[in-house]
């Protein structure tokens, strides 16, 4: 464990000026952003499904957009070919464009970039033969059925996580729960369906975890040893971060304060696979029942913590 007590890192976080550049930004793997729509989309680019329309097909939109370039091309996927798993919300695929109207295109997959199967978020509704999953994502505008044996056993209304099948017929999209997450305004179900809908990063990468577990005591060079100083943790038993404590002691008429905060930097070098981990984040993410790191629990909640004793 080490303290800090440098004023410009605050809850183990280092902020960081930056210079615009002249040149477009660039999305992963080196391509430029899009930025006027009325120049249109290139004939190939990666595409990021988000949802589907009322007759159960994928759309998606340019992964590398910007918010700030304006509204997004909407892209409606063909079909996948038979055999292959049906494309669901967070899908990526590098797709064959073809514009169709404004702002709008037909894609066709070429290559399938997702890593395992996509997840269905939603409500489980029995039914005969089939039961239904409502998505909770309401840019998911089709339904999913859940065929007999593949229900998990699900209750009627219960959260749900899902996985879809081979799909080879119109009409709904099949699909199997591989997950039952309790009941629908459940402080967990609430917190899942903020993590699922705003894709918030839950797993880290294998080289950051190695790079955490790795992680050891601070050495004592060149640094002040404040171990005999008293400090006072200030974080509350249901705090979900032990980063702070304080020490104050007479001086004059008034008082000498010592601030200590965690000294993730120490930890997190620029450029590591921790360091990029955490810029997918940018920030630990806290709901009533959990919270979402923006760094492994080995360091989180073990090196870069202030805890008593």
């Amino acid at each position: 464990m080490a303290a800090s007590q440098s004023s410009n890192q605050i809850g183990g976080r280092v902020a960081k000026a930056s210079k615009k550049s002249a040149r477009p930004p660039k999305a992963s793997g080196g391509r430029e952003r899009f930025r006027d729509p009325r120049e249109g989309l290139p004939k190939s680019a990666i595409i990021l499904i988000t949802g589907t329309d009322p007759d159960g097909d994928p759309i998606g939109r340019p992964e590398a957009w910007n918010a700030g370039d304006g509204r997004a091309p909407l892209v409606r996927m063909i079909a996948e070919r038979s055999g292959q798993p049906a494309l669901a919300p967070g899908d990526r695929v590098l797709g064959q464009l073809r514009p169709t109207g404004p702002n709008q295109y037909q894609g066709r997959t070429i290559h399938r970039l997702s890593e395992g199967p996509s997840r269905i978020l939603g409500v489980f509704r029995p039914g005969q033969p089939d039961g239904r999953i409502i998505p909770t994502d309401r840019r998911s505008k089709a339904e999913w059925t859940v065929p007999p044996g593949h229900t998990a056993g699900a209750d009627a209304n219960e959260l749900v996580l899902a996985e879809p099948l081979p799909h080879h017929r119109l009409g709904l999209k099949p699909a199997r729960i591989i997950e039952r997450l309790g009941r629908m305004g459940e402080a967990k179900s609430i917190s899942l369906i903020a993590i699922h809908t705003n894709d918030i990063p839950v797993a880290f990468p294998d080289d950051a975890l190695i790079e955490a577990s790795d992680a050891g005591p601070v050495r004592s060079a060149n640094r002040e040893d404040l171990r005999d100083t008293r400090l006072i943790t200030i974080d509350g038993e249901d705090a979900r971060d032990f980063d702070d404590a304080v020490y104050a002691e007479p001086d004059g008429a008034g008082f000498r304060l010592i601030v200590a905060i965690a000294d993730v930097a120490w930890y997190v070098r620029s450029g590591s696979a921790l360091d990029r981990a955490a810029r997918t984040r940018g920030n630990s993410v806290y709901f009533p029942d959990r919270v979402v790191p923006m760094l492994p629990e080995q360091l989180s909640n073990h090196w870069c913590s202030l805890l008593p004793e």
